[in-house]
């Protein structure tokens, strides 16, 4: 199986356009691209690209950014 940001990235590059959580979330489910094993998976979508998104500085974030969120609520890929 593969991580929930490399489940994300190819469809936000297709997409070529910032997304919102939900939008991706579908996106994954409808690519089958990650098993969510949760009551929420919508919620892992949000936190896991809170994790991943450049703007995030608290100790619990990722190190590895690939994301940032616009002013919006959207999320890009990061050039």
């Amino acid at each position: 199986m593969i991580s929930f940001d490399s489940a994300s990235t190819p469809k936000q590059k297709q997409a070529a356009k910032p997304m919102t959580a939900d939008a991706i979330f579908t996106e994954i489910q409808s690519g089958s691209l990650y098993e969510f094993n949760s009551k929420s998976p919508a919620g892992i979508v949000r936190s896991c690209l809170s994790r991943h998104r450049v703007e995030n500085t608290s100790p619990a974030a990722s190190k590895r950014k690939v994301f940032t969120q616009k002013g919006d609520g959207n999320y890009s890929l990061i050039p």
